[in-house]
Order: structure tokens, then sequence, then C-alpha cells
């Protein structure tokens, strides 16, 4: 799941299946509007099998699915 917001976009990226040695963890990742690699703000042992992400209508708040929430620092 994808929401985008002032800046960019975040997006998540759990681990579906057994997870193996090696593989890219549960993590939750923001992409600037201006291009570049993502960066990893939630990983595994935060948050287990995220799934999704909304941005309050203030754009303050990003919730990560599903109990995680963080202030947006723009």
């Amino acid at each position: 799941m994808c929401g985008k917001g002032p800046g960019g976009s975040w997006f998540t990226a759990p681990v579906i299946g057994r997870k193996r040695a090696g593989s890219a963890p549960d993590a939750a990742y923001f992409v600037p509007v201006e291009g570049g690699e993502a960066v990893q703000f939630v990983r595994d042992d935060e948050v287990v099998a995220p799934n999704g992400v909304h941005l309050s209508p203030d754009s303050k708040t990003l919730y990560v699915l599903p109990w995680l929430s963080y202030d947006v620092k723009a």
C-alpha cells in the first residue's frame, strides 16, 4: 500500500510467506518527491506485516497499519 503527501511517498513492504535469512525485512519506506533511494523508517523489529499507510488530513501524522503512528517532519 502506498500514500502520497507533501515531500514524497510512503509505502509498506511486508514479507509474504516465510522469512528467510538474508531476505528483506518487514518495513515501511519514504521516497522523496525529487527522487533518490527509498529511506526505511520502520523495520521489522517495530512492526510485523505492515499493511499500508495513511496520512492524516493535516499531513502531520502518518499511520502505518496495523497500529503505529509517526509525526511527519517537513
